[in-house]
């Protein structure tokens, strides 16, 4: 579980852990804050199953204590628990025996509950962001290979409800590119070799939607545009090729048109240049044309507003 300074969840985080049905596990709490009300919450459970860490150099960034949460792990099979999620009781006990079963699986996942700041399921969100992420249409059993599910439809929650094999992810090849999307990432270091996936559609978490855990900017879109890039270089992808050259364009111009937003016009034409060369939606011509423009910044700023929010094909 990394956290930071969340006093606010962190408890029903904790508590939905400990309440678990398959009660053999450890609970490692990474806090990025060195925080003593932390601590000192984690201390009065006097609960065996619970390790306490911190980072040596103080802050590191969300990914980076992450990251140092998974390679001080003990355990064989790793799971998420983000400081202001919960865990349904029957979590461990419905992903952790098909992984036993069968060594030849490296993750099995679960589709998850959105919840609101307060803890209110929202049933109609939760059957929106289903299908968007390609689950509704997914049925119980092993997914084999799963890279589609992993690195294009982004259908494997790994940062909040799926158990996965440690030794299915060679954590040698993290480049600090990957930013936040760290989840992603280790879905598709955990898919690419064709190992397989076990999925239930039953939603055995609950991932809390507020304004702290929306990702957005152009540090976020250039991450997801160098691990498209990595992907569509890696020649287990390669039946995935168009598909993902699509993605990939689609992020390059969310990218683009950030830049645009803030102010960077030259930033904006570098990104956008290549993607024209690629082949390129009506978004990404308009918000190159913008950033070419020979409009004074203010003008090409509101109309970049207005590209960023249309709705249409990724490209």
């Amino acid at each position: 579980m990394p956290t930071y300074l969340r006093m606010d969840y962190i408890r029903e985080a904790v508590e939905s852990a400990l309440a678990q049905t398959l009660g053999e596990f450890e609970l490692l709490v990474s806090d990025n804050a060195s925080s003593p009300a932390t601590r000192e919450l984690l201390e009065s459970y006097a609960d065996p199953r619970i390790r306490y860490r911190t980072n040596a150099e103080g802050n590191v960034g969300a990914t980076r204590n992450a990251l140092n949460a998974y390679q001080d792990a003990r355990a064989a099979l790793l799971t998420t628990l983000h400081d202001d999620d919960v865990y349904e009781p029957t979590f461990l006990e419905r992903l952790v025996p098909p992984l036993e079963a069968d060594p030849t699986l490296s993750v099995a996942f679960s589709d998850h509950w959105l919840i609101d700041e307060k803890g209110v399921v929202d049933p109609e969100g939760t059957e929106e962001n289903s299908r968007a992420w390609g689950r509704s249409s997914l049925s119980e059993g092993v997914l084999r290979p799963f890279l589609r599910q992993a690195v294009l439809e982004r259908a494997v929650p790994v940062a909040m409800s799926t158990v996965f094999r440690s030794s299915a992810v060679d954590w040698s090849d993290f480049p600090e590119e990957v930013g936040t999307n760290y989840d992603l990432w280790i879905g598709y270091l955990a898919a690419r070799d064709g190992s397989g996936a076990w999925f239930t559609p039953e939603r055995l978490t609950r991932y809390r939607y507020h304004g702290q855990s929306i990702t957005s900017g152009a540090r976020y879109d250039r991450a997801l545009s160098y691990c498209y890039d990595r992907f569509l270089a890696d020649p287990a992808t390669a039946d995935l090729r168009p598909e993902l050259e699509r993605e990939a364009r689609h992020w390059r111009t969310g990218l683009g048109i950030t830049l645009l937003r803030e102010g960077d016009r030259a930033g904006a034409r570098s990104v956008l240049g290549p993607v024209l060369r690629g082949g390129a939606s009506p978004r990404a011509l308009a918000a190159y044309a913008l950033a070419a423009a020979p409009f004074p910044t203010g003008r090409a700023l509101a109309l970049a507003q207005r590209v960023r929010g249309q709705s249409g094909t990724r490209g």
